[in-house]
């Protein structure tokens, strides 16, 4: 039996939009973008997403984490999809969620709606069947790896049924959930499932979609809750966050606090306000116990350089960096931008589109693979807990979508030989073309070059958008 599939990492810029197909189940992985106001980039894909699948139902939602550019897409995306069988999300607690807006300034007003009450919100704009709420760390240790060695009697062809692999419902933490987050469950119209912070979801018996976040244990979010408690603030639940939103001079003394919370957080801890609740779900998915697997990558453009550099506000950042007035710090973000162009167009020469406006840059066959997409989760953090939970499904992975768009310290060798001993792999780096941040970082750039050529790197930006086709056969 053969059964086809598609996966895109789609042309949006600085955020994420994944989207998958397999057989007729559809799925997304994510869906943001910082890259310009208006979302016209994330809009376009949303748009082509919807007329490749034909639909408006999908079967599988995750929510990698809350921050803007890789969320802020949803409202756009309850336009073209009603529902959704499956939505899968980590639990972030309002004091989290009030850290995740301070360091998210002047967005959309529906952003922040999404912030405050994520669970109304995702129960508003889409009909949804069941939505699970992934948090504390897994006392029955629900590994990605439990399921190897299950060979199904009968091969169907997928019919859009998702079977949970969670363990047994966490008690204890759906009840601190409906209280912190004042929820009816009977008024949702969605069954709401909570879990520990790893598990995994099958579809049918030839697809496996595995979970994993870290233990969050940040001793460093006590010292923000202290410094807010001094101003007698507080925000222990949904409403508490609601009502610090809504008050002006509140949000001032908390801005404050959060300003106070940084620079002390720095000296105490040595941390950046960048490392601070690594929170991002992970997600590895492919084809269980298959035969043989034919992959092809392919690159398709999306837009000219030339119309993204010559943009407006492109045009002002160059404008101003030739100002004497001009801060040292706004220089060095036109340093950044320069740098990514270079990279940007180092890689566009190396591309042949002809007149197909696509073009295949590998392709190969293997009796095992699998994809893993971390979000901006910084893996350097605890490797052995990624160790541990997906376990030799590593050995497994083709396409690695590179933690945190390849920003500097997310990721290091260690974690590259995770994966570069053991077959060729193609590993994809997500950015916005025009990024202030540095993305993707050249030097590990250069680091992932020495694993060659085990490892391919492809750049996803909204100039370029990588599609994979995988054509998965089983014995009958």
């Amino acid at each position: 039996m053969e059964l086809k599939n598609q996966f895109v990492f789609r042309g949006v810029g600085q955020g994420l939009f994944y989207t998958g197909k397999v057989g007729e189940f559809i799925f997304v992985y994510d869906c943001g973008s910082m890259s310009v106001k208006d979302l016209s980039y994330l809009n376009d894909s949303i748009e082509e997403f919807k007329e490749e699948v034909n639909s408006d139902t999908l079967g599988l939602l995750v929510i990698s984490h809350f921050d803007n550019d890789h969320v802020n897409g949803i409202p756009n995306l309850s336009k073209k999809f009603k529902k959704i069988n499956t939505v899968v999300m980590p639990y972030i607690d309002p004091l989290s969620r009030l850290l995740v807006l301070l360091n998210n300034p002047r967005q959309s007003t529906e952003y922040y709606q999404f912030l405050v009450d994520p669970i109304t919100y995702l129960t508003s704009h889409f009909s949804i069947k069941e939505l699970i709420i992934m948090g504390e760390e897994n006392e029955e240790g629900i590994r990605s790896n439990d399921l190897d060695n299950v060979y199904p009697n009968d091969w169907v062809v997928p019919s859009g049924k998702l079977v949970k692999h969670f363990g047994s419902e966490d008690e204890n933490f759906k009840g601190r959930l409906i209280e912190t987050e004042n929820l009816v469950i009977s008024d949702m119209g969605s069954n709401i499932y909570s879990h520990g912070n790893t598990g995994f979801l099958r579809l049918d018996t030839m697809w496996k979609f595995s979970f994993f976040n870290y233990d969050l244990n940040d001793e460093s979010i006590s010292l923000f809750k202290q410094k807010l408690a001094e101003k007698g603030i507080y925000c222990s639940s949904k409403n508490d966050l609601k009502s610090i939103v809504r008050d002006n001079s509140i949000m001032n003394n908390v801005k404050k606090c959060y300003n106070q919370f940084i620079k002390e957080v720095n000296t105490k801890f040595g941390k950046n306000i960048k490392d601070l609740n690594n929170t991002s779900l992970v997600l590895l998915h492919g084809p269980m116990n298959e035969e043989n697997s034919d992959i092809c990558y392919f690159h398709e453009p999306k837009r000219k350089l030339t119309k993204v550099i010559n943009s407006r506000g492109f045009k002002k950042i160059i404008d101003d960096s030739n100002s004497v007035r001009t801060k040292k710090r706004r220089i060095l973000n036109l340093k950044k931008r320069i740098d990514t162009i270079k990279i940007t167009i180092n890689y566009g020469k190396t591309r042949s589109f002809g007149i197909v406006n696509r073009e295949r840059f590998l392709s190969y066959k293997y009796n095992f693979n699998k994809t893993i997409l971390f979000g901006d989760l910084n893996v350097t953090k605890d490797l052995d807990q990624i160790q541990k939970h997906f376990g030799l499904e590593l050995a497994s992975v083709t396409t690695v979508l590179i933690p945190h768009h390849a920003s500097k310290g997310y990721f290091n060798q260690e974690f590259i030989k995770l994966f570069s001993n053991w077959r060729r792999s193609v590993w994809v780096a997500n950015y916005g073309v025009t990024n202030t941040y540095g993305h993707p970082n050249p030097e590990l750039l250069e680091q992932l070059k020495d694993f060659e050529p085990m490892i391919k790197v492809a750049l996803n930006n909204e100039l370029m958008q990588i599609r994979q086709h995988i054509d998965v056969t089983w014995k009958m």
